[in-house]
Protein backbone atom coordinates (compact mmCIF):
# COMPACT_ATOMS: atom_id res chain seq x y z
CA UNK A 1 0.00 0.00 0.00
CA UNK A 2 1.38 3.39 -1.00
CA UNK A 3 1.15 6.37 1.34
CA UNK A 4 0.32 9.76 -0.24
CA UNK A 5 3.28 12.11 -0.36
CA UNK A 6 1.25 14.89 1.29
CA UNK A 7 0.61 12.69 4.31
CA UNK A 8 4.29 11.90 4.61
CA UNK A 9 5.05 15.62 4.70
CA UNK A 10 2.53 16.14 7.49
CA UNK A 11 3.87 13.38 9.73
CA UNK A 12 7.03 15.30 10.88
CA UNK A 13 4.96 18.40 11.62
CA UNK A 14 2.43 16.41 13.66
CA UNK A 15 5.14 14.57 15.56
CA UNK A 16 7.02 17.78 16.32
CA UNK A 17 3.81 19.43 17.50
CA UNK A 18 3.01 16.55 19.84
CA UNK A 19 6.58 16.50 21.11
CA UNK A 20 6.50 20.25 21.77
CA UNK A 21 3.25 19.92 23.70
CA UNK A 22 4.57 17.06 25.83
CA UNK A 23 7.86 18.83 26.53
CA UNK A 24 6.09 22.09 27.37
CA UNK A 25 3.67 20.37 29.73
CA UNK A 26 6.50 18.56 31.53
CA UNK A 27 8.39 21.84 31.80
CA UNK A 28 5.34 23.57 33.26
CA UNK A 29 4.81 20.78 35.77
CA UNK A 30 8.46 21.04 36.74
CA UNK A 31 8.12 24.80 37.18
CA UNK A 32 5.12 24.20 39.40
CA UNK A 33 7.10 21.78 41.57
CA UNK A 34 10.01 24.22 41.88
CA UNK A 35 7.69 27.12 42.70
CA UNK A 36 5.86 25.03 45.29
CA UNK A 37 9.17 24.10 46.91
CA UNK A 38 10.25 27.73 47.01
CA UNK A 39 6.84 28.65 48.38
CA UNK A 40 7.30 26.23 51.29
CA UNK A 41 10.71 27.72 51.94
CA UNK A 42 9.77 31.40 51.58
CA UNK A 43 6.09 31.16 52.44
CA UNK A 44 5.02 33.32 49.50
CA UNK A 45 5.28 31.90 45.98
CA UNK A 46 2.68 29.46 44.68
CA UNK A 47 1.75 28.12 41.25
CA UNK A 48 -1.53 26.27 40.79
CA UNK A 49 -2.17 24.45 37.50
CA UNK A 50 -5.60 23.32 36.35
CA UNK A 51 -6.23 21.47 33.10
CA UNK A 52 -9.51 23.33 32.59
CA UNK A 53 -8.64 26.84 33.85
CA UNK A 54 -4.91 27.24 33.15
CA UNK A 55 -2.38 28.44 35.72
CA UNK A 56 -2.56 30.85 38.64
CA UNK A 57 0.55 32.44 40.16
CA UNK A 58 0.26 33.77 43.71
CA UNK A 59 2.96 36.01 45.20
CA UNK A 60 1.89 37.13 48.64
CA UNK A 61 -1.51 38.83 48.25
CA UNK A 62 -1.19 39.26 44.49
CA UNK A 63 -2.69 36.68 42.14
CA UNK A 64 -2.24 36.48 38.38
CA UNK A 65 -4.29 34.00 36.36
CA UNK A 66 -3.28 32.77 32.91
CA UNK A 67 -5.69 30.91 30.64
CA UNK A 68 -4.42 28.09 28.47
CA UNK A 69 -4.82 30.22 25.35
CA UNK A 70 -2.62 32.88 26.90
CA UNK A 71 -0.04 30.28 27.93
CA UNK A 72 0.23 28.61 24.52
CA UNK A 73 2.96 30.95 23.15
CA UNK A 74 5.00 30.56 26.34
CA UNK A 75 4.59 26.78 26.30
CA UNK A 76 5.70 26.80 22.68
CA UNK A 77 8.80 28.77 23.65
CA UNK A 78 9.58 26.31 26.47
CA UNK A 79 9.13 23.39 24.06
CA UNK A 80 11.47 25.01 21.52
CA UNK A 81 14.07 25.67 24.22
CA UNK A 82 14.02 22.01 25.20
CA UNK A 83 14.23 20.91 21.58
CA UNK A 84 17.23 23.09 20.79
CA UNK A 85 19.30 22.28 23.90
CA UNK A 86 21.70 24.98 22.74
CA UNK A 87 22.27 27.88 25.17
CA UNK A 88 21.80 30.85 22.85
CA UNK A 89 18.89 29.44 20.85
CA UNK A 90 17.21 28.00 23.94
CA UNK A 91 17.37 31.34 25.76
CA UNK A 92 16.05 33.10 22.69
CA UNK A 93 13.20 30.59 22.42
CA UNK A 94 12.26 31.31 26.04
CA UNK A 95 12.36 35.03 25.28
CA UNK A 96 10.08 34.44 22.29
CA UNK A 97 7.66 32.53 24.51
CA UNK A 98 7.67 35.37 27.03
CA UNK A 99 7.05 37.90 24.25
CA UNK A 100 4.17 35.82 22.91
CA UNK A 101 2.70 35.58 26.42
CA UNK A 102 2.88 39.37 26.79
CA UNK A 103 1.14 39.87 23.45
CA UNK A 104 -1.60 37.41 24.44
CA UNK A 105 -2.15 39.19 27.77
CA UNK A 106 -2.01 42.60 26.14
CA UNK A 107 -4.50 41.75 23.40
CA UNK A 108 -6.96 39.69 25.46
CA UNK A 109 -10.58 40.59 24.78
CA UNK A 110 -11.57 43.20 27.38
CA UNK A 111 -15.29 43.23 26.80
CA UNK A 112 -16.96 39.87 26.11
CA UNK A 113 -19.97 39.71 23.82
CA UNK A 114 -22.17 38.75 26.81
CA UNK A 115 -21.14 41.98 28.57
CA UNK A 116 -22.45 44.09 25.68
CA UNK A 117 -25.79 42.30 25.90
CA UNK A 118 -25.81 42.96 29.66
CA UNK A 119 -25.40 46.69 29.03
CA UNK A 120 -28.40 46.70 26.71
CA UNK A 121 -30.52 44.67 29.14
CA UNK A 122 -29.58 46.94 32.02
CA UNK A 123 -30.57 50.07 30.11
CA UNK A 124 -33.87 48.47 29.12
CA UNK A 125 -34.62 47.46 32.72
CA UNK A 126 -33.60 50.88 34.05
CA UNK A 127 -35.85 52.72 31.60
CA UNK A 128 -38.79 50.40 32.28
CA UNK A 129 -38.40 50.65 36.04
CA UNK A 130 -38.07 54.43 35.95
CA UNK A 131 -41.28 54.79 33.93
CA UNK A 132 -43.11 52.90 36.72
CA UNK A 133 -41.35 54.07 39.91
CA UNK A 134 -40.31 57.63 38.91
CA UNK A 135 -37.45 57.17 41.40
CA UNK A 136 -33.83 56.82 40.28
CA UNK A 137 -32.83 54.83 43.36
CA UNK A 138 -35.70 52.35 43.01
CA UNK A 139 -35.15 52.12 39.25
CA UNK A 140 -31.48 51.24 39.75
CA UNK A 141 -32.32 48.63 42.39
CA UNK A 142 -34.96 47.09 40.15
CA UNK A 143 -32.64 47.07 37.13
CA UNK A 144 -29.95 45.27 39.14
CA UNK A 145 -32.48 42.68 40.26
CA UNK A 146 -33.86 42.24 36.72
CA UNK A 147 -30.37 41.85 35.23
CA UNK A 148 -29.40 39.20 37.82
CA UNK A 149 -25.73 39.14 36.78
CA UNK A 150 -23.77 39.81 39.99
CA UNK A 151 -20.37 39.42 38.28
CA UNK A 152 -21.13 41.89 35.49
CA UNK A 153 -19.22 45.17 35.54
CA UNK A 154 -22.40 47.18 35.04
CA UNK A 155 -24.00 45.43 38.03
CA UNK A 156 -21.06 46.24 40.29
CA UNK A 157 -21.00 49.85 39.13
CA UNK A 158 -24.78 50.23 39.61
CA UNK A 159 -24.54 48.73 43.10
CA UNK A 160 -21.89 51.31 43.94
CA UNK A 161 -24.23 54.07 42.71
CA UNK A 162 -27.06 52.70 44.87
CA UNK A 163 -24.82 52.66 47.95
CA UNK A 164 -23.77 56.25 47.29
CA UNK A 165 -27.36 57.41 46.85
CA UNK A 166 -28.41 55.67 50.07
CA UNK A 167 -25.60 57.47 51.87
CA UNK A 168 -27.00 60.82 50.73
CA UNK A 169 -24.37 61.54 48.08
CA UNK A 170 -25.54 63.94 45.34
CA UNK A 171 -26.55 62.18 42.13
CA UNK A 172 -23.86 63.94 40.08
CA UNK A 173 -21.18 62.42 42.36
CA UNK A 174 -22.86 59.06 42.98
CA UNK A 175 -22.85 58.08 39.28
CA UNK A 176 -19.07 58.47 39.02
CA UNK A 177 -18.57 54.68 39.16
CA UNK A 178 -20.61 54.31 35.97
CA UNK A 179 -18.65 57.05 34.25
CA UNK A 180 -15.35 55.35 35.01
CA UNK A 181 -16.26 52.23 33.04
CA UNK A 182 -14.55 52.04 29.60
CA UNK A 183 -17.92 51.71 27.84
CA UNK A 184 -19.31 54.67 25.90
CA UNK A 185 -23.01 53.96 26.54
CA UNK A 186 -22.43 53.66 30.29
CA UNK A 187 -20.38 56.85 30.31
CA UNK A 188 -23.26 58.58 28.53
CA UNK A 189 -25.65 57.06 31.07
CA UNK A 190 -23.57 58.55 33.89
CA UNK A 191 -23.79 61.99 32.24
CA UNK A 192 -27.58 61.69 31.80
CA UNK A 193 -28.17 60.53 35.36
CA UNK A 194 -25.75 63.11 36.75
CA UNK A 195 -27.89 65.85 35.22
CA UNK A 196 -31.23 64.18 35.97
CA UNK A 197 -32.04 66.74 38.66
CA UNK A 198 -32.03 69.46 35.99
CA UNK A 199 -34.32 67.57 33.58
CA UNK A 200 -37.99 66.68 33.78
CA UNK A 201 -39.16 63.10 34.09
CA UNK A 202 -40.35 63.12 30.48
CA UNK A 203 -36.99 64.35 29.20
CA UNK A 204 -35.16 61.76 31.27
CA UNK A 205 -37.33 58.93 29.91
CA UNK A 206 -36.69 60.10 26.35
CA UNK A 207 -32.94 60.27 26.93
CA UNK A 208 -32.90 56.77 28.45
CA UNK A 209 -34.90 55.40 25.52
CA UNK A 210 -32.51 57.00 23.00
CA UNK A 211 -29.50 55.62 24.89
CA UNK A 212 -31.05 52.16 24.93
CA UNK A 213 -31.58 52.36 21.16
CA UNK A 214 -27.95 53.39 20.62
CA UNK A 215 -26.76 50.52 22.81
CA UNK A 216 -28.88 48.06 20.80
CA UNK A 217 -27.58 49.41 17.50
CA UNK A 218 -23.96 49.29 18.72
CA UNK A 219 -24.39 45.72 19.97
CA UNK A 220 -25.84 44.53 16.64
CA UNK A 221 -23.05 46.22 14.70
CA UNK A 222 -20.43 44.74 17.03
CA UNK A 223 -21.94 41.27 16.65
CA UNK A 224 -21.65 41.47 12.86
CA UNK A 225 -18.11 42.78 12.93
CA UNK A 226 -17.11 40.28 15.63
CA UNK A 227 -17.69 37.39 13.22
CA UNK A 228 -15.07 38.78 10.85
CA UNK A 229 -12.65 39.57 13.67
CA UNK A 230 -13.05 36.08 15.14
CA UNK A 231 -12.20 34.55 11.76
CA UNK A 232 -9.15 36.81 11.47
CA UNK A 233 -8.02 35.96 14.98
CA UNK A 234 -8.41 32.22 14.30
CA UNK A 235 -6.34 32.59 11.14
CA UNK A 236 -3.68 34.36 13.18
CA UNK A 237 -3.62 31.48 15.69
CA UNK A 238 -3.25 28.95 12.86
CA UNK A 239 -0.34 30.88 11.36
CA UNK A 240 1.27 31.04 14.80
CA UNK A 241 1.00 27.25 15.14
CA UNK A 242 2.55 26.86 11.69
CA UNK A 243 5.43 29.16 12.69
CA UNK A 244 6.07 27.19 15.90
CA UNK A 245 5.92 23.93 13.93
CA UNK A 246 8.50 25.22 11.45
CA UNK A 247 10.73 26.34 14.31
CA UNK A 248 10.36 22.87 15.84
CA UNK A 249 11.34 21.26 12.54
CA UNK A 250 14.38 23.54 12.40
CA UNK A 251 15.44 22.15 15.78
CA UNK A 252 14.71 18.52 14.83
CA UNK A 253 15.93 18.16 11.24
CA UNK A 254 19.73 17.73 11.22
CA UNK A 255 20.41 19.93 8.18
CA UNK A 256 18.38 22.87 9.46
CA UNK A 257 19.65 22.42 13.00
CA UNK A 258 23.27 22.50 11.91
CA UNK A 259 22.67 25.65 9.87
CA UNK A 260 20.95 27.59 12.66
CA UNK A 261 23.50 26.49 15.26
CA UNK A 262 26.22 27.91 12.99
CA UNK A 263 24.11 30.98 12.15
CA UNK A 264 21.94 31.74 15.23
CA UNK A 265 21.34 35.28 13.97
CA UNK A 266 19.29 33.85 11.09
CA UNK A 267 17.03 32.00 13.54
CA UNK A 268 16.73 35.10 15.73
CA UNK A 269 15.84 37.29 12.75
CA UNK A 270 13.25 34.88 11.34
CA UNK A 271 11.50 34.23 14.66
CA UNK A 272 11.62 37.91 15.64
CA UNK A 273 9.96 38.78 12.34
CA UNK A 274 7.24 36.18 13.02
CA UNK A 275 6.65 37.49 16.56
CA UNK A 276 6.55 41.10 15.36
CA UNK A 277 3.99 40.24 12.68
CA UNK A 278 1.87 38.37 15.21
CA UNK A 279 2.01 41.28 17.67
CA UNK A 280 1.15 43.83 14.97
CA UNK A 281 -1.97 42.05 13.74
CA UNK A 282 -3.08 41.06 17.26
CA UNK A 283 -2.86 44.68 18.40
CA UNK A 284 -4.74 45.82 15.29
CA UNK A 285 -7.53 43.34 16.00
CA UNK A 286 -7.69 44.50 19.62
CA UNK A 287 -7.93 48.15 18.52
CA UNK A 288 -10.85 47.28 16.22
CA UNK A 289 -12.61 45.34 18.99
CA UNK A 290 -12.23 48.21 21.45
CA UNK A 291 -13.61 50.70 18.90
CA UNK A 292 -16.88 48.77 18.56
Amino acid sequence: MTVPAGLLLLIPALLSGVASWLLAESALQGAAAVTAALGHRWGRGRLVISRSRGAEVALGQQRVRFGWRELLPFLGGVGLALLWRYPLLSLWSLALGGGGLWVQRRTARRQPVAERAAHELFLNALRSRYEVNRSLLQALQGAIADLDLPESQVTRAAQAVVQQLRAGTPVSEAVASLGRLPVSVLQQLAIILGRSELASETELRVLLAELEARARQARRLADRVQVTLATTRTTLYVLTVVAVTLASLAALLPLWRAYYVRQPSAYVAATLLALSGYAYFALKIQALEESL
